[in-house]
């Protein structure tokens, strides 16, 4: 992917993102998840990876949430809802059909990492690191904030995840035991600094 294509799909990622409809996926989020997954990519020191291709699948994984509010429905159809946007609207930049299918594939594959661990073990690299990227960003502050006092539009979905899920004590779990969330478990140090702001 090029220089110009990528800042093409950031600047229509950015526009989007700063109007979601979700406080957990905005557009801070998907930035902080392209920063995780460079990071991820480097430490890994994996070979034949483009970067470019790679931030720009972080930019554009939770365009879902650009037009829809966040619901039960929307939440576990995440991943399909997005590959079917994208499927449309990748097309004016012009990306070559591989570079458009390990996109959509790891967009679409992104989610339930957390709580669920639904990993990706045996998808491609970009499916995999995407999706610890967006695990690890699970541990922001301003994302933990935004879940546990939630308001507006995501407070009635909230409640009822809260209803049945004790999510304080999940995210405890997920802490004590990052290496089960994540596709790459030799990332668990890496995954330590980052969520200390140190990468």
């Amino acid at each position: 992917m090029t220089d110009q294509q990528l800042q093409k799909i950031r600047d229509y990622a950015k526009t989007k993102m700063e109007k979601s409809l979700s406080r957990q996926h905005d557009w801070d989020h998907v930035q902080r998840v392209a920063n995780n997954a460079v990071a991820i990519a480097r430490s890994l020191e994996v070979k034949d990876i483009d970067l470019n291709l790679l931030r720009a699948i972080c930019y554009l994984h939770d365009i879902t949430y650009s037009q829809h509010k966040p619901s039960l429905r929307v939440y576990f159809r995440e991943g399909k809802i997005a590959y079917n946007l994208l499927s449309r609207q990748l097309k004016p930049f012009n990306l070559s059909q591989k570079d458009k299918k390990i996109a959509l594939n790891a967009i679409k594959r992104h989610p339930f990492a957390f709580p669920f661990r639904r990993l990706n073990k045996k998808q491609d690299v970009y499916t995999k690191i995407l999706q610890d990227a967006d695990f690890v960003d699970t541990f922001d502050p301003s994302r933990v904030a935004n879940f546990i006092d939630a308001k507006q539009s995501q407070a009635f979905f909230i409640k009822i995840i809260k209803r049945f899920w004790n999510v304080e004590k999940e995210l405890e779990n997920s802490r004590q035991k990052i290496e089960k969330y994540l596709n790459f478990s030799s990332l668990s140090d890496l995954v330590e600094s980052i969520k200390q702001g140190k990468n």
